[in-house]
């Protein structure tokens, strides 16, 4: 994925994805919602909408004649920029990030999708400029606040809410379908037919993000950031970690110095 932008139609996701990118929605037209995060959240037309790929997230609602442009953007490009602590924090704790007011920031993102598309660095370092200067405009924004959840939560939203805000913890499969008063080995197919993971797998990729943040962010030994992230033992935290980000934590990490060392 990369650094890349594109205008579409947006898709409802049949189920929640993730990735390592930071990405920037714009609606030309048109209103989709997110669950992300154990809630819904609404993207109105003409508001900058900013959040980190690494966490589960799904489209679940679409407005008819909807049209996006989508920007994604490498985390540690994104992290050299040293935007205010404040900011990045927000966006790595898994938030959504909407602009309060709207903008007339769609003519710049379709222009941002035609220079990529051409290959030239040049204009890959121009794009690059003047994702940084939106970037740093929206972080100066006063009162930035993420958007209050909507619509009552299904039975898969509650669960996927609890794993939110208990992934770090020992989590079990009777406490997720407790939540919802099912028993396990429905809830456990029920979450499986709609997301398209298990429970466990959703539980890990919470853990695997929360420790990308911690690699990316802190200094701390990568044995604290693995019991940290809610891993029982470091042989299950490089496993899970390697197979899902393709990188060993070290190595990961030695991203972010690198870039910083540039």
């Amino acid at each position: 994925m990369g650094f890349s932008a594109s205008t579409t139609r947006p898709q409802v996701m049949p189920r929640p994805h993730w990735h390592n990118q930071l990405e920037l929605n714009y609606l030309h037209e048109g209103q989709m919602t997110y669950f992300m995060g154990g809630q819904r959240v609404e993207v109105p037309a003409m508001r900058l909408a900013l959040f980190w790929g690494a966490m589960p997230h799904q489209l679940v609602q679409v407005m008819a004649g909807t049209r996006f442009s989508v920007l994604t953007l490498p985390l540690p490009w994104f992290l050299s920029w040293r935007l205010p602590p404040s900011f990045s924090e927000r966006l790595l704790r898994g938030e959504l990030m909407l602009a309060e007011e709207e903008s007339r920031l769609g003519e710049a993102m379709a222009d941002w999708s035609t220079d990529l598309s051409t290959g030239q660095t040049e204009l890959i370092q121009v794009v690059l400029l003047e994702v940084e200067a939106t970037l740093r405009r929206f972080a100066l924004q006063r009162g930035v606040q993420p958007q209050a959840p909507s619509g009552d939560p299904t039975a898969i939203e509650r669960m996927c809410a609890l794993i939110a805000r208990r992934y770090r913890e020992e989590i079990r499969v009777e406490d997720v379908a407790g939540e919802v008063g099912l028993h396990p080995s429905y809830a456990m197919r029920l979450f499986r037919t709609a997301t398209g993971t298990t429970l466990g797998d959703y539980i890990l990729q919470h853990r695997v993000s929360h420790a990308q943040r911690l690699l990316a962010a802190t200094d701390d030994p990568v044995d604290l950031v693995a019991a940290e992230s809610g891993f029982q033992s470091a042989s299950q935290f490089y496993e899970q970690f390697k197979r899902r980000t393709g990188l060993t934590p070290r190595r990961y990490r030695l991203q972010f110095s690198a870039r910083d060392g540039a």
